[in-house]
């Protein structure tokens, strides 16, 4: 691939055992080994694709671009529906029945929820404003909750929970003062939901384990590395930091300790990261390559 080939929204896609990743009109199927699996390029522009999720069956893709979501055969690359919207959003995330997603929307700053059809094609819209900045979004194990964490009005980070039908506010969590943080996924789909802050200073990274938006756990990560990607894997057991320079870090958050620290002999720069639950780390190139770090 090119030079510059940007990747976004690198992810683990555990219902086809392979890697997604977004691009410039264009999104990336890619193997376990980190082979190439299939390209979709059916665009017909140069828009940048933050986001792309499969459903929970693996038989659909959704990708999301500024101008709208597409839906594909994940099998073929065919492309089934494109829904305009220029409510774009990334940190896309679906619901266990695959019957709704969900993503933070940047430009109208709030959370796009889309309600997925029988068939998996059709999808209609809704939109919830948010006045303060969103850091994470994630559907509990069951479906029955939306997570969406944010800042509060004097930067303390504050967890909400929201009825997916009906976007009704269930309940709302103050978690913790200061620092950026970001809501990841739960720990071995249990009711534990694996968070993180960065603490700048005097730098580390603080990871939480919250039930019922009660902190269960705690542990402290040092930063040895400067710039850092952060990436949790979809268990909620690994948590990668990755530099633009090639280095990478995983650390296991049920212990606290690093387990792997890896200096990529390549080139070109290092611009996304994200881990598998057994803890393979898949690190994008600006070439448009993947690194698999085991």
């Amino acid at each position: 691939m090119k030079k510059n080939a940007d990747i976004h929204g690198l992810r683990w896609a555990a219902p086809l055992n392979a890697w997604l990743s977004g691009g410039t009109g264009t999104f990336h199927l890619w193997h376990a080994n980190g082979q190439p699996r299939l390209t979709v390029t059916d665009f017909r522009r140069e828009t940048p694709v933050y986001a792309v999720t499969p459903s929970p069956d693996g038989h659909w893709l959704y990708s999301m671009d500024t101008v709208g979501m597409g839906v594909w055969d994940a099998a073929s690359g065919a492309r089934h529906a494109m829904h305009p919207d220029t409510r774009w959003a990334a940190h896309l995330c679906i619901s266990p029945d695959g019957r709704r997603l969900a993503g933070i929307c940047y430009v109208h700053e709030g959370v796009l929820l889309c309600a997925i059809d029988a068939d998996g094609t059709r999808l209609v819209f809704d939109h919830v404003e948010w006045d303060t900045e969103l850091e994470g979004i994630a559907f509990s194990p069951d479906g029955a909750r939306l997570h969406v964490v944010h800042f509060g009005d004097e930067g303390q980070l504050i967890l909400t929970e929201r009825d997916p039908s009906t976007l009704e506010r269930l309940k709302e969590s103050r978690l913790i003062e200061g620092g950026a943080g970001a809501l990841g996924t739960f720990l071995n789909d249990s009711e534990d939901l694996v968070f993180y802050r960065r603490r700048d200073p005097p730098g580390t990274f603080d990871v939480f384990a919250l039930n019922g938006g009660t902190r269960v756990s705690q542990v402290t990560i040092p930063m040895s590395v400067t710039g850092q990607k952060v990436a949790l894997s979809a268990s909620g057991r690994w948590l990668v930091l990755s530099t633009p320079r090639g280095e990478v870090e995983r650390w296991d958050i049920l212990t606290a300790r690093r387990d792997g620290a890896w200096l990529i002999p390549e080139p070109w720069a290092t611009t996304r990261a994200a881990v598998a639950p057994e803890g393979t780390v898949a690190v994008a190139l600006e070439n448009g390559q993947l690194f698999l770090l085991r």
